[in-house]
């Protein structure tokens, strides 16, 4: 059944439940109806080739990319819409991989529309500079809505919920396969709703929805100081019911690894009256990665052109170098990084340290204080592209963060394909083996005696970089995010029916994300709260008579009992 973008319309709320699955259709018609396909999907694309620098151990291509590259070889192509919470000019590991499977999506032959946030001119994200990396192309088609405020900063803007009604009618209008939506707590915390929900699932033929990248917005916001009021145990406790709403609206749930399965396992969403654990349908999807060759990637000239990397070569000396690079802010814990190198470079060790920052952030007035605080020990490098990033990686000696919610973290595996130790926090850590590849914190205090272990024991860091050397590559992740999805697609299709079952619910939260209906139907809304208006105005006029009336038989009393 098609739908013209002229008869797309956001459905109003259905008596029998706000995201009703809609199944009825013409008598002997499929419920889910598809486009006849235009050609088929191109061959999966072989995955980059370890480099001769420093190869990793072979790794036999998996059986099941083998299926997934049948699959896509011989299925039609998917309209998918990816709506997104980070884009260029916002160059973070998120971003990095969503362009990614983007372009390889569309290099298949799948239609994508992306719906991205727009960023003002004067966001302080702008000062990344450069090109905008993806175009629009015949197949790749952009959305836009605007995110502006100054929330970490300015470098984590949110999005306006004003803007979201026009993105559910194109979306709506576009008629998705496939709706995947990253990080969808984080919309519905900022726009009162899931993008796409008030509008594509209330069609005949809805798309299959998958939440990708869970991003985990709870332990985030803890380190910003906006948020200073989530430490209080019942508010935290209530936005993670609310996290836990979200995902179960979700038909998929696509995990970036066990730890991440682990954090759902004791998550569950209220179904009518049943309780469903949010681990049921959810499945790890190798859906991001770093290649084999990134350290190897840009030539030994470009990065002698590079004035970090001529900065590093003349203040490390024979001391070790530590290196961080990404955003400076309270969510990467910057300040506890900070703290701990400053407790380790006090120390007596073996040899002395010396710790390089690159990025920008709403915490580069304390990394400029602590360059002042010690002198010659902690250095800022500026903004480097992520193209020459590897750069700076192959200057240093072992990589530094004090990140605590790192849902992948990829600035670890870029660090680790260039051979570095890795000395990291333990929460949330997928990459870090502890005394094998890296070493593991608890805590600002244990961080820092890790440090002093690396200055100190040399066999221990030989053996660490050694194992660096051979962490290992995820085979093509862009295949396997686009193999799960056809898989996902394929397992609805083969169903004669959707199943209907009851959307989960939360006192609090059924509530707060009816908000976006108000935004989406103006009129309706106008007209409700009139009504609404009109009939506390009446009651109110009927209180006030009735006041009165006692008030006048109180008084009638009071001068008969005075005239006896």
């Amino acid at each position: 059944m098609a739908i013209s973008p002229a008869d797309c319309y956001l459905a109003p709320p259905h008596s029998t439940g706000w995201f009703h699955w809609h199944t009825t259709q013409k008598s002997g018609s499929p419920t889910r109806s598809r486009r006849a396909p235009t050609r088929g999907a191109s061959r999966v694309r072989r995955g980059r080739q370890p480099s001769a620098w420093r190869p990793p151990p072979p790794r036999p291509m998996c059986a099941h990319l083998a299926l997934l590259a049948f699959v896509l070889s011989s299925a039609p192509p998917l309209r998918i819409a990816y709506v997104v919470n980070t884009w260029w000019p916002k160059v973070d590991g998120a971003a990095i991989s969503a362009m990614g499977h983007v372009r390889y999506f569309a290099s298949q032959g799948h239609p994508v529309l992306v719906v991205r946030p727009a960023y003002p001119s004067n966001s302080p994200l702008h000062q990344l500079g450069g090109a905008d990396p993806q175009p629009p192309t015949p197949l790749i088609t952009f959305v836009d809505f605007s995110a502006a405020g100054a929330r970490g900063g300015g470098y984590e803007p949110e999005s306006d919920p004003w803007a979201f009604p026009a993105v559910e009618r194109q979306l709506c209008a576009w008629q998705p396969d496939v709706l995947l939506v990253m990080d969808p707590d984080m919309f519905m915390f900022d726009v009162f709703r899931v993008p796409g929900f008030n509008s594509l699932l209330q069609q005949p033929s809805p798309p299959v929805t998958i939440a990708c990248f869970t991003f985990f917005a709870i332990e985030a916001v803890l380190k910003m100081p906006e948020y200073w009021w989530m430490h209080n145990a019942p508010m935290r406790a209530l936005f993670t019911q609310g996290m836990t709403m979200v995902y179960g609206m979700f038909d998929h749930i696509f995990l970036n690894g066990a730890r991440s399965m682990e954090y759902l396992q004791p998550l569950h969403a209220t179904h009518g009256t049943e309780r469903r654990s949010l681990a049921a349908r959810a499945r790890v999807v190798r859906s991001r990665g770093v290649p084999a060759d990134f350290c190897t990637d840009v030539s030994e000239a470009q990065c002698d052109a590079l004035g970090a990397v001529r900065t590093m070569r003349e203040h490390t000396k024979e001391r070790m170098a530590f290196l961080y690079v990404g955003r400076l802010s309270y969510d990467k814990s910057v300040d506890e990084l900070l703290r701990a190198f400053e407790i380790a470079a006090r120390q007596r060790t073996a040899r002395t340290a010396i710790l390089y920052l690159v990025g920008t952030g709403e915490l580069l007035w304390l990394v400029k204080e602590y360059e002042l605080r010690l002198p010659g020990q902690v250095k800022h490098l500026g903004i480097v592209s992520h193209s020459l990033v590897s750069c700076v990686l192959r200057e240093a000696s072992a990589y530094i963060s004090a990140a605590h919610n790192e849902t992948y973290g990829r600035s670890l595996v870029e660090a680790l394909r260039c051979s570095l130790p890795v000395v990291t926090m333990s929460s949330s850590n997928m990459h870090v083996q502890h005394e094998a590849n890296g070493l593991l914190a608890e805590h600002t205090n244990d961080l820092a005696s890790q440090l002093v272990r690396t200055l100190d024991d040399a066999v221990l860091f030989d053996r660490l970089a050694a194992e660096a050397r051979n962490y290992p590559v995820v085979d093509d992740p862009n295949a396997q995010m686009l193999g799960e999805i056809t898989r996902a697609h394929k397992e609805m299709e083969g169903l004669a029916q959707r199943p209907s079952q009851p959307q989960p619910w939360h006192p609090f939260w059924s509530v707060y994300i009816r908000i976006s209906l108000l935004l989406d139907f103006p009129q309706t809304a106008a007209a409700f709260a009139a009504v609404t208006s009109l009939l506390l105005l009446c009651m109110a006029i009927a209180c006030c008579r009735r006041c009165r009336q006692r008030a006048g038989g109180a008084t009638s009393t009071l001068e008969r009992e005075h005239a006896d």
